[in-house]
């Protein structure tokens, strides 16, 4: 189970790889539509019909389908005479786009290897198996604020019931009491978007159910197999009847609950004022464990759901201004305290955003949240999918950052970075909300086509031989990255264009 859990934790790596690489590839290609590319990368034909076959491949494995072919390695070949013939910055984007193409081809590759592997299916020579561990790379010292206060959460509760167990004379069970709320407030911490009460009552739940048994025939039971029959029957009928509409989780707990109350012992015995102390505490190890829980973090999803979406922007502001236009970095006291906090991924957000945005239901749902009233789960799913957008052109930019030096070039275009850069940073600043509906103010799209522009005016100025390819592809990059965030901002706005934020953001009792 561990290397299944490692190859699966592989593979979804290996998808958000992928996409970056399809988006990068996108917005090259949206740049050269007036090129031939097959004069310049000559196996391209046969190249996209290998990335096809991968991907249908891929994606039989996934719908647990046999693979009727088997892909293969295949190099990008450029034609190098006449890609040096072409303008330098023409020259440029089409050896970016051999670049990329490489990377998209070596990832697509593994990701039908690894797939392959977890299905049991024939794979290539040479798959890709040269992973160790799973997770992303890590970022130095960092806390997460939403980690931090959901661990906070479970040290506090095993602390409140430990007092309470060590204070309180007699507590039924002892050290049991607190194991109660160190196995609740554990499954807690690990599935924070989750009901709390949804699968901690089900301790109190089976508690109840053995009631009946307890006063009706426990003081008739003379002997084990009698007493074993009684367990197992009813325990088949709280399974059986809970099946379909209770959590896995909270079944387990109705189980093990019914058989503390029921006390199971070498010398059996019946005492009803035992049973009932039992269920009393069993009471207090849930409301111990909930009201802490409460106290710390939110109980609601869409709650922690806006929590999570205030806290993602806030994060990207701060990296967006980790550099000026010029490429200077902020290294003052300040950013590095709060980079402590804010140092983690995006992307770990954006998949958090998931989680809680799959516990809110819609009206038409089991449960109704009036704050997000009128969204429908596929709209929120479409939210969820623009701000993971937004995170990967985010992370892609402050990577690229590393890469870029500045040079002539950037001397001509210093003004129009600056606004570039100071209109993303002001929206990204906005609360989440009718704020952000309309894009940042003067348009991006705008802004960046006149930078495009200038750029294209400042290479035109630069003498011959003054830049390097690596200098043109340096600003193709930069512009490919510039562009895909320019591309984000607006499909986020479009989406969140269809949610009552007014509502969203209204205080509720």
């Amino acid at each position: 189970m561990q290397d299944m859990g490692h190859d699966w934790h592989h593979y979804l790596h290996l998808t958000a790889d992928q996409y970056e690489a399809l988006e990068a590839l996108r917005q090259s290609l949206s740049e050269v539509r007036d090129l031939d590319l097959t004069k310049y990368l000559t196996n391209l034909e046969a190249l996209s019909a290998e990335l096809g076959l991968r991907f249908e491949q891929t994606e039989r494995i996934l719908s647990r389908q046999e693979p009727t072919e088997i892909p293969h390695h295949l190099a990008v070949a450029l034609d190098d005479a006449a890609t040096s013939a072409l303008p330098p910055f023409q020259e440029a984007a089409v050896r970016v786009i051999k670049t990329q193409l490489e990377k998209l081809e070596e990832v697509s590759l593994a990701l039908y290897d690894s797939m392959a592997k977890i299905r049991g299916y024939e794979r290539p020579a040479g798959a890709h198996d040269d992973h160790h561990g799973h997770g992303a790379e890590g970022h130095g010292l960092a806390l997460d604020p939403f980690r931090l206060r959901n661990t906070f959460a479970f040290v506090a509760a095993v602390w409140v019931a430990y007092l309470l167990w060590v204070f309180i004379y007699d507590v039924p069970r002892g050290s049991l009491f607190t194991c109660f709320v160190v196995i609740t407030a554990s499954i807690a911490t690990y599935r924070p978007e989750a009901n709390l009460l949804a699968y901690a009552s089900g301790w109190l739940v089976g508690a109840l159910a053995a009631g009946p048994m307890y006063v009706i025939l426990m003081h008739q039971v003379t002997d084990y197999l009698s007493f074993a029959a009684m367990v197992v029957v009813a325990i088949f009928i709280l399974q059986y009847a809970l099946y379909p509409h209770v959590h896995p989780i909270a079944r387990i707990f109705v189980s093990i609950g019914f058989v503390i109350a029921i006390d199971a012992e070498s010398h059996q015995h019946y005492d009803f004022q035992h049973y009932v102390e039992t269920v009393i505490w069993m009471a207090t190890m849930i409301g111990v464990t909930v009201a802490v829980r409460l106290a710390i973090l939110p109980r609601r999803p869409d709650v922690a759901f806006m929590q999570t979406l205030d806290q993602f922007f806030r994060h990207a502001d701060f990296l967006l201004s980790a550099h000026d236009a010029e490429g200077r970095p902020d290294r003052s006291l300040a950013r590095r305290v709060r980079s402590i906090f804010y140092r983690h991924s995006l992307l770990e957000e954006a998949e958090r955003l998931a989680l809680f945005g799959g516990q809110v239901k819609p009206e038409t749902g089991q449960t109704t949240y009036r704050m997000t009233r009128g969204a429908t789960p596929e709209q929120m799913q479409e939210l969820v999918r623009t701000v993971s957008a937004l995170g990967h052109r985010i992370e892609a930019l402050m990577a690229a950052r590393a890469a870029w030096q500045s040079n002539a070039v950037d001397l001509h275009v210093m003004d129009e970075k600056r606004d570039w850069l100071d209109a993303t940073q002001e929206w990204f600043r906005r609360r989440p909300g009718t704020a952000q509906l309309t894009g940042p103010d003067g348009d991006l799209q705008a802004r960046l086509a006149r930078l495009e522009t200038r750029i294209d005016e400042a290479i035109a100025r630069i003498g011959e031989g003054e830049l390097k390819t690596e200098d043109y592809e340096n600003f193709y990059h930069r512009l490919g990255h510039y562009r895909g965030l320019s591309e984000a901002v607006g499909e986020y706005a479009r989406v969140a264009s269809a949610f009552d934020w007014p509502r969203w953001r209204e205080v509720r009792f």
